[in-house]
């Protein structure tokens, strides 16, 4: 599609107009989404405030009342949020909070903690004590994320190196062996549900190149979780456009993500 166009209907979608109406729904029903929708915004919200161009800052600029509304209902719940959602799907916990934590930074930066400081402790209560995680029993049959790498992943922003390499050797000590390195089977592009597995597999390889980027150069898990990655997201990558509407309508997301 010519950059015009997208950007025609990025106007569309982003005009301050219908960021009220959103941000209205938002307060007054929203609830259910959180923290999946709830991040991806904070995460399009980042992207647009650090894009040096004129449209992207009067975008973010019109998404700011739904931003800082969903801010809101973060800090709001995350102190109330006894345990964490450990699931494959939408509800992911970590998945969420990782989303939503470039935009927390860049609050915290100018001034506002309230948001980095509710996802660092959230996780921090959840997530320290895990050990041994039964990474064996993945995937369910609808996944589209593996809840072991994506906990991984989000502990990895919140630790410093070393912390995190302690933490990780007793929450993943079998990694080798869990069966994460394997790719998920598809045998239906048109069922909904068994078409998330293609999404595993490219969220999986995202997974494993970043906790490979962060494991000090001499691990030996670095060559193993790169080729993981590869065998995991080559097929995938072929069918972000020309295949089942089940798979080629949310898959390109993942694929933007592996790719930059």
């Amino acid at each position: 599609m010519p950059a015009a166009e997208i950007r025609a209907v990025l106007d569309e979608h982003l005009m301050a107009e219908a960021i009220a109406v959103e941000t209205r729904n938002f307060r007054e029903f929203d609830k259910h989404a959180r923290p999946y929708a709830w991040g991806w915004e904070h995460m399009l919200q980042h992207e647009l405030s650090t894009w040096d161009d004129p449209d992207a800052q009067r975008w973010a600029a019109n998404l700011t009342p739904l931003t800082e509304a969903i801010t809101d209902a973060f800090t709001d719940w995350l102190p109330k949020a006894t345990y964490p959602d450990r699931q494959g799907m939408h509800l992911n916990s970590a998945f969420g909070l990782s989303l939503a934590l470039p935009h927390a930074h860049a609050l915290n930066d100018r001034g506002s903690p309230a948001l980095v400081n509710a996802i660092s402790d959230a996780a921090h209560r959840w997530f320290d004590g895990d050990v041994d995680y039964p990474a064996r029993m993945e995937p369910g049959g609808a996944d589209f994320l593996s809840p072991a790498l994506c906990e991984a992943i989000l502990m990895s922003k919140l630790f410093g190196p070393t912390e995190f390499i302690q933490w990780f050797d007793r929450f993943l000590p079998d990694i080798t062996t869990s069966g994460l390195y394997t790719p998920a089977v598809v045998t239906d592009d048109s069922d909904g549900q068994i078409a998330h597995l293609h999404g595993l597999n490219l969220s999986r390889a995202l997974c494993l190149l970043r906790l490979a980027s962060v494991l000090p150069p001499s691990d030996v898990r670095i060559a193993e979780m790169r080729a993981a990655a590869a065998a995991d997201a080559g097929p995938e990558l072929d069918l972000t456009s020309g295949t089942d509407y089940m798979v080629k309508h949310w898959l390109a997301c993942d694929a933007v993500l592996l790719l930059t």
